[in-house]
């Protein structure tokens, strides 16, 4: 493949401060280059630090790293996802350093039948979602021109032909003195919107699957139920009943879920953007139906490739419980489930917990003798999280950049209220809220970090990882 259209990296690393090029340089290389790398990161720099340059310089690099593949790949999607509709479409620009050459589009996944052929006459491709719209599809039946698309690919695979019943159910929520403007519309989509063919069969391979499903489980099949559902709605009507109305959501929000999981399929994403992912986390868990369609994306991998995922967060895990929400909140645990999620393997999760549980008790023993056993359980900690976190913090402006830290000679000093301990490499967030506890200092450059939360220091609380 030629370099006509590809990125120029330089360029793009040229823009970001050095702190930003570093960070882009070490996630780069642990996502592609290194023998033990990691399919996944999570950047953690401090709000107003550039996470989102950051991630288009990593986005550069990665096309640039992928381009000599292609057309062995087809084409390079880098799919971001944010939970604000807005936001998403402002950043995907942000993220596409390649201007006219690479194709923009900020919609819902369910909408890709209509854009794949555009996507596939591209060679780099930003597709930008909102996780609300894209993978909690089942209780909603979505937006009309969705519902536009799904009628339209129904009737492709079932064949039933220009009658009202189906027009009146996809037509949903639209007002019934709207539906001569709906039914003109419907009429006249596939003359402008053509559907990607493969996807229309993977589409069909779905339905019928599912079909299969609800026989050998002795439930009613989806085309049962659209058969019965099409009867009821054979004449447009206002007040709608609700169990009609319920019906008509379930049967649509299914084959929602199943245009959502054909989609994903069909997209072949190359590299994905979790931006602000602290703000639909849940979908890290694969037991909802919306967490399986979201690891279906975060999970792809094929012949030719395997996804890469990029996790953007200043506040990625809550940094502590208060004590009016430890009932129903685990700060620590969600530490830790956010880590297993980047590190992919429960062996190392459970390695970085004993480091914590070590940590915890040099702290304490840190008085008697020194601060060796904590500073080397310290850098272990901080050569595992390297793997898969990187984090930089803003210093306090001060003419020397030291951040109005003092820096002890020995490590440790005793106060009345326990042990202050000053270790190059990790973060201090924690000494502002504790009375009794560790307070471990930054210096100006960039470091891994992990909050280690007060309550978890104090001898009444259940010891660190149990």
């Amino acid at each position: 493949m030629g370099d006509e259209g590809r990125p120029d990296v330089a360029k793009v690393l040229a823009g970001l401060k050095p702190f930003q090029r570093d960070t882009v340089d070490h996630v780069f290389e642990r996502l592609y280059h290194d023998p033990n790398g990691s399919r996944r990161f999570l950047i953690s720099d401090e709000v107003g630090l550039g996470k989102t340059l950051v991630a288009r310089g990593v986005i550069a690099k990665a096309i640039d790293h992928l381009w000599p593949k292609l057309p062995e790949i087809d084409r390079i999607d880098v799919v971001y996802i944010c939970s604000n509709g807005a936001i998403a479409r402002q950043n995907i620009n942000r993220l596409n350093m390649m201007g006219r050459e690479a194709a923009v589009h900020a919609s819902r996944v369910t909408m890709l039948p209509t854009q794949l052929k555009g996507l596939r006459e591209r060679k780099v491709n930003f597709v930008s979602f909102t996780p609300g719209t894209s993978f909690d599809l089942r209780s909603s039946m979505g937006k009309w021109e969705e519902r536009v698309v799904l009628y339209w690919m129904l009737r492709k695979v079932w064949g039933f032909g220009d009658v009202t019943g189906p027009m009146n159910l996809f037509q949903g929520g639209v007002s019934v003195n709207n539906t001569a403007w709906f039914r003109s519309y419907l009429k006249s989509f596939p003359k402008n919107n053509p559907i990607d063919e493969g996807l229309l069969e993977r589409f069909d391979e779905a339905v019928r699957a599912a079909v299969r499903e609800a026989r050998a489980a002795g439930k009613s099949t989806l085309r049962e139920r659209f058969d019965d559902l099409t009867d009821r709605f054979q004449y447009p009507r206002k007040n709608i009943p609700p169990k009609g109305r319920r019906d008509q959501n379930l049967f649509i929000g299914e084959l929602r879920t199943l245009l959502a999981e054909s989609c994903i399929k069909a997209l072949e994403p190359d590299l994905v953007i979790l931006d602000e992912f602290q703000r639909f986390k849940h979908l890290l868990d694969d037991e909802s139906e919306a967490g399986q369609l979201a690891h279906r994306l975060v999970n792809y991998s094929d012949a030719e490739t395997d996804v890469r995922v990029i996790l953007l967060s200043a506040t990625p895990y809550k940094m502590y419980t208060m004590h009016a929400e430890a009932a129903t909140d685990d700060h620590y645990q969600d530490f830790l489930h956010t880590l297993n999620f980047l590190l992919r393997d429960g062996g190392k999760t459970e390695r970085v917990q004993g480091l914590l549980q070590r940590f915890r008790s040099e702290v304490y023993r840190a008085h008697e003798g020194g601060a060796r056993g904590l500073r080397e359980v310290k850098e272990a900690l901080e050569a595992e999280l390297a793997q898969v976190v990187a984090r930089t913090e803003r210093l306090p402006s001060t003419a020397d950049g030291s951040g109005m830290v003092r820096h002890v000679a020995d490590g440790v000093a005793a106060t009345g209220t326990g042990v202050r301990i000053s270790l190059p490499g990790t973060g201090g967030s924690a000494a502002r809220s504790a009375s009794i506890g560790a307070s471990i200092v930054t210096p100006p450059r960039l470091t891994v970090f992990v909050h280690i939360s007060p309550s978890q220091y104090r001898p009444s609380q259940t010891p660190l990882g149990s």
